[in-house]
């Protein structure tokens, strides 16, 4: 005789913590943060996946803490990040 079991329930991922850093001092590297930081819910209804944000001093105190296995995952926003931006966006418009 053989018995099996199959799960019916499929597990979900809840506040699954991620850590952010945001060395920029610019608004472009602030408004990347905000919106990163908004966005708390992947997927809809029961079966969506929750992030649980926490926003570290520094990308030296994210390291310390990803060895910690503290958080799946991390985002660092470098220092002059805005700078980048420009840069993208000056090419963008030279190409058009």
């Amino acid at each position: 005789m053989v018995v099996a079991q199959f799960p019916t329930a499929r597990p979900v991922a809840k506040n699954i913590p991620i850590a952010m850093v945001n060395e920029d001092q610019g608004p472009m590297g602030q408004k990347v943060a905000k919106q990163l930081t908004d966005i708390t819910k992947l997927g809809t209804g029961s079966q969506a996946t929750t992030i649980k944000w926490t926003t570290k001093p520094t990308e030296q105190s994210i390291k310390r803490a990803m060895d910690q296995e503290k958080y799946y995952g991390a985002i660092i926003i470098p220092k002059n990040f805005h700078k980048t931006c420009r840069w993208f966006r000056k090419m963008d418009n030279q190409l058009k």
